[in-house]
């Protein structure tokens, strides 16, 4: 059976992926990031939605995943928080200059949320060499693996994404990422031989403002503006179920 995760940005997000039968969120803040911490308050609220997995990124910021001290420093705070929250797991990533993991840190990581599994996320792909680099999540004890195969997408990286598949399968989730939607999920599950998928299914939701200013962004223009919500669409979801039940 197919496992399907959706990427959440929010409490709309986990509520649509609830609605549609999805059965575990990573709840992010800041897609246009990658993905970043959401705060301490969306996380336990989105805990109350029923029937749902809440698995939180630990990710300071954007842009690399060389951490300096004060931003680790920060990340051990935030699971020292989430973890007393209901929630069932924790995902996070976290490289050496030289692109190898960063074992010692995220030992002190585990070590902070004992009783919680954890999953890594595309920081693999951005390591030196992900047949490594898994190779030593799986030693380390994460659950989980969010990969698109050392490309920017999916699509691309079927190759390694076989190849990690075939290589750690039984040891650890390899969990395909990146660029997947309905148009292209079979094909990749079936070729790569993985039983779990990382998908968005966004849907682009107007404001209810009757007031709109024109000219000022507070964040970035190209990224809907102020005056749209990028959330998940239940009816996607319940799509993309559909097409991988009987994979």
């Amino acid at each position: 059976m197919i496992e399907v995760e959706i990427c959440s940005n929010g409490f709309r997000s986990t509520q649509e992926a609830a609605k549609g039968g999805a059965k575990r969120v990573e709840l992010c803040d800041n897609l246009g990031e990658g993905g970043t911490t959401p705060s301490i308050g969306t996380v336990e609220i989105c805990t109350k939605i029923p029937k749902i997995e809440i698995w939180p990124i630990l990710r300071p910021r954007g842009g690399d995943f060389l951490f300096q001290s004060e931003e680790k420093e920060s990340m051990l705070r935030d699971v020292f928080y989430l973890k007393k929250l209901p929630i069932q797991g924790m995902v996070t990533g976290a490289l050496l200059s030289n692109g190898e993991l960063d074992i010692a840190f995220l030992k002190a990581l585990m070590k902070e949320g004992p009783t919680l599994p954890w999953a890594f996320h595309r920081a693999v792909d951005m390591s030196r060499d992900p047949l490594e680099t898994v190779e030593s999540l799986a030693s380390l004890g994460f659950i989980r693996v969010l990969s698109s195969g050392g490309s920017n997408k999916a699509m691309d990286g079927i190759d390694l994404l076989t190849d990690l598949q075939k290589s750690f399968g039984n040891r650890i989730q390899i969990m395909p990422g990146s660029g997947i939607d309905e148009t292209n999920v079979a094909k990749i599950l079936k070729e790569t031989g993985c039983k779990h998928v990382h998908v968005s299914l966004r849907t682009s939701e107007k404001s209810e403002m009757t007031f709109e200013k024109e000219g000022v962004f507070m964040g970035k223009p190209d990224f809907g503006g102020e005056y749209s919500y990028q959330r998940t669409d239940s009816e996607r979801v319940k799509n993309i179920l559909s097409l991988t039940k009987n994979i």
